[in-house]
């Protein structure tokens, strides 16, 4: 029986991504003679990176080939978005098969799921067999059809599938073997899904509208795993703006966490092409991530989201570079750009006005208005500087 005082530094000692453990409780036993033994947990907190557990609770009971496991946690955070504030679990284990019961409720669209799987393990690595199961995602019901089966082993044979639908919606999973090297990859093929319901899961400050289609493919996702994106996206939309008809490629290295992407819109008298370099490991800030986009006759209307606070009802189009530099509400937002038709509503007075063809350029720190000619509504002419 063993409960713990503050043990959090001395964790991070260890590896400076954990954290908690303080005033829990580890109560158990260990009979040698009839190979048995018994665990009782209860942790008020624990994490690692950004997963965070509080109020955990297990519950064992093992023998030489076998062991049961039930546990319970509250206010699992896995992400700044994506909060359960309820998982239960249960494993059962014997002779190198594991049958995986885990059950949650969420804050976000994804109500609450269930999920039952099989998993054999090799020394290879795993094959998984997902039991027929169904999950709502805003008030759509999704399943998983019967027999799904991802063989993740290195020296098999690449075979079996998982099928994800919802009307026409569909996300098929698989094994495929690889073009480089002796493992199997593991190709996600997507079929209309419904940007609508799935962008409060992947961002939290802005709604994406649309379907989404196209192939992923997780190169050796077992070992230096690396991921490719081939995708296409119909009507899309970002808040009330429209971007139309887009095309992505993209790529992730799970080595140094660096995520690189391009595309474009394919309407070709409104023209946005774009591309981001950012590295989701670089927990010390080193690497400045970015985002530029270059506009050509492009909505002037998508930069309301970055100057919205002193303009808004943005008109005309725009022609040149924007970047975005750095992360989140700390980054930089910088353009230089030509305006053509354009107009705005300033906030504070309310006065509509339009801009005489000119180019543009937003700093750092402020917006370099200097020499722009405007009209109000009665045609008067004025001059910034």
């Amino acid at each position: 029986d063993i409960t713990t005082g503050n043990v959090e530094e001395y964790l991070r000692l260890i590896d400076k991504n954990l954290s908690g453990l303080n005033n829990s409780r580890l109560k158990g036993s260990l009979n040698t003679t009839a190979n048995t033994m018994t665990l009782d947990a209860d942790v008020p907190q624990f994490a690692y990176q950004q997963f965070d557990f509080s109020n955990i609770r297990l519950e064992g009971v093992g023998t030489l080939d076998s062991l049961v496991l039930n546990g319970s946690a509250t206010d699992a955070t896995l992400s700044k978005g994506i909060t359960l504030p309820q998982v239960n679990f249960s494993i059962r284990a014997s002779n190198d098969v594991s049958d995986i019961i885990i059950n949650t409720n969420s804050n976000i669209a994804i109500n609450q799921a269930s999920l039952a799987a099989q998993i054999k393990t090799y020394n290879d690595g795993i094959p998984v067999l997902f039991h027929p199961t169904s999950f709502p995602l805003n008030g759509k019901n999704w399943s998983i059809e019967q027999g799904g089966e991802l063989n993740l082993r290195q020296s098999a044979v690449a075979h079996g599938q998982v099928i994800l639908k919802e009307g026409p919606q569909e996300v098929k999973i698989e094994t495929v073997a690889s073009d480089i090297g002796t493992w199997n990859d593991l190709q996600v093929t997507l079929q209309n899904l419904n940007l609508g319901d799935l962008s409060p899961l992947l961002v939290k400050d802005m709604r994406i509208e649309g379907a989404l289609s196209g192939v992923i493919v997780a190169e050796n996702p077992t070992g230096k795993m690396m991921i490719n994106a081939d995708l296409r996206g119909a009507q899309i939309r970002v808040d009330n703006d429209s971007i139309g008809d887009i095309v992505i490629n993209g790529r992730y290295n799970n080595v140094d966490g660096m995520l690189t992407a391009r595309g474009n819109n394919l309407d070709p008298d409104h023209k946005i092409n774009f591309d981001l370099a950012m590295d989701l490991k670089d927990t010390a800030d080193v690497f400045q991530d970015r985002i530029t986009l270059r506009p050509d006759n492009f909505q002037i209307k998508i930069l309301e989201r970055f100057v919205g606070t002193m303009f808004t009802d943005l008109q005309g189009t725009m022609t040149g570079d924007v970047n975005i530099v750095g992360e989140g509400s700390n980054g930089d937002f910088l353009a230089k750009v030509r305006l053509r038709n354009a107009g705005f509503k300033v906030v504070f007075t309310q006065v509509p006005y339009t801009v005489e063809d000119t180019d543009i350029e937003l700093k750092r720190d402020f917006i370099d208005l200097n020499g722009i000619q405007i009209r109000d509504r009665q045609g008067n002419l004025g001059r910034i500087t």
